[in-house]
């Protein structure tokens, strides 16, 4: 019981046992566009819902890259 406990809290600590790639994403927009119009930034979040490849291509994109796929929106 105390080793489940232990792994648990550990986790909740450490963000490299977990990564979600949709909280990532959403990270970034907020750090490369912070004064995104929210129409705009809910359609790029419901691009990302559901589509892990998108979300992957997102953190892989260099910042201008994504600013541009941003405008195209």
């Amino acid at each position: 019981m105390l080793k489940a406990e232990a792994a648990r809290n550990s986790m909740d600590t450490d963000s490299s046992a977990y990564f979600d790639p949709m909280t990532r994403c959403v990270s970034i927009l907020g750090e490369i566009a912070p004064d995104l119009n929210d129409d705009r930034y809910f359609k790029v979040v419901n691009i990302f819902k559901d589509n892990a490849a998108m979300q992957m291509a997102f953190i892989k994109m260099p910042n201008e890259k994504r600013l541009g796929w941003l405008g195209c929106l």
